[in-house]
């Protein structure tokens, strides 16, 4: 929570420092076309994907995007440990309306809606996870599926470093619905050590069933300007 209140204040800083340019009237592109790349997906130590995006303007204040982002152990180049387990896959889908709060100006803040969907799978090897009743299972060998399922309300602001190429930051919060499922469970007992070694991460692999709760969202995206 700490990160995501820093990230937004210095977006509103860095934000209040492009207003102090003269206010003259500039050429808006009214209908701007965005490539996008996520920065920090592809190094998510849990879930790690590559997230491409397209964002189409339709006049000076309202743009429309969509993120697609996939993910497998074929492709991936970085884990932490073991956290990613075998036949990794994820897929993701992320629609997302923006409302540009000052089209005039060189740095173009937005508060934007996002819709998302999450599917993974993977196998699990010498693990372990929570029932629902708080008791825990240990495992040798488990198929995990998550769903997820949810929506971010955003600030954040197009950031230009040159004419075509720029970051887009952004945090918000919004709420989540998740469903974990284990299957084809081998050697299941009681008990298990509890090692949450990188606890500023979510666990969220170790926990059964349904969750409904807030969800937390902060990046930077670089964009290409295709127009």
């Amino acid at each position: 929570m700490k990160r995501i209140l820093f990230l937004i204040c210095l977006l509103i800083a860095f934000s209040c420092l492009s207003q102090t340019e003269p206010k003259v009237a500039k050429e808006v592109n009214a209908a701007p076309s965005i490539l996008t790349f996520n920065l920090l997906s592809p190094f998510s130590p849990y879930n790690p994907r590559y997230r491409l995006g397209y964002i189409k303007g339709f006049s000076e204040r309202w743009r429309a995007g969509l993120d697609i982002g996939y993910g497998s152990e074929a492709i991936n180049f970085f884990s932490i440990g073991e956290n990613v387990g075998e036949d990794y896959q994820l897929f993701e889908i992320r629609p997302e309306v923006y409302f540009i709060l000052n089209p005039v100006n060189k740095v173009k803040q937005h508060i934007s809606l996002e819709l998302f969907y999450i599917d993974q799978k993977e196998t699990l090897i010498d693990n372990n996870y929570i029932l629902e009743n708080d008791n825990r299972i240990q495992f040798d060998r488990a198929d995990f599926h998550r769903k997820k399922i949810g929506t971010h309300l955003k600030y954040g602001a197009f950031l230009p470093i040159t004419r075509k190429f720029g970051v887009n930051a952004y945090a918000g919060f919004g709420i989540k619905y998740r469903d974990n499922t284990f299957s084809n469970i081998i050697n299941p007992r009681s008990g298990g050590e509890f090692l949450d070694e990188f606890s500023f991460f979510e666990r969220y692999r170790e926990e059964d069933g349904s969750l409904f709760s807030m969800n937390f969202s902060f990046g930077f995206k670089l964009y290409y300007l295709l127009n």
